[in-house]
């Protein structure tokens, strides 16, 4: 109930100044709503463009952390990927384990390379400097909001659908093979 209740008085409050600012503006609203104010004449428009800015720079170690640990796990695997086609062949038998072990040297010495100072710093630096850039090339909100609404359309117009078929297909071979 509680979840319930949250969700709805933070619609209601979201779509209040949406609309607010819509009625504010007319037709020449911008996306950022802020834009078609004049932050110079009246300093509460000025405190509102201050309170975002505070709010984005205090919230981005939030999304910083896990874009970060999921970027180094990727890199991860690929160099798991790369070290997997150096190691020779082994001969399969009745006790070769079908994953390697976490525990193996090489996927150690793997870990400890993208766990390092060095990787971890580059990779902060790296996302921080692949976000800034995008965002200084965006020419308004409405880009990032295309970009997005058109990548999540492909994925439910062609990702979604064959991820579907695959698992379908997994339980069908394992229904058959039962």
């Amino acid at each position: 109930w509680v979840v319930t209740m949250s969700v709805i008085i933070c619609f209601l409050l979201m779509y209040s100044f949406g609309l607010g600012g819509y009625l504010f503006a007319q037709e020449s609203t911008q996306g950022n709503i802020l834009l078609n104010c004049n932050h110079e004449e009246d300093w509460m428009f000025m405190m509102g463009r201050l309170g975002c800015g505070i709010t984005i720079m205090l919230a981005l170690a939030m999304m910083m952390l896990p874009c970060r640990e999921n970027f180094l796990e990727l890199i991860d695997i690929i160099l798991m990927h790369f070290a997997r086609q150096e190691q020779p062949m082994m001969t399969v038998g009745e006790q070769t384990s079908l994953l390697p072990s976490s525990s193996s040297p090489s996927r150690q010495i793997l870990r400890s390379v993208t766990k390092s100072s060095w990787w971890h710093y580059g990779s902060t630096f790296s996302i921080l400097l692949v976000c800034y850039l995008g965002a200084v090339m965006a020419s308004g909100v409405a880009v990032v909001w295309s970009l997005c609404g058109s990548s999540m359309a492909f994925l439910i117009a062609f990702i979604l659908p064959g991820g579907c078929w695959i698992q379908l297909q997994r339980k069908q071979e394992d229904n058959i093979g039962r």
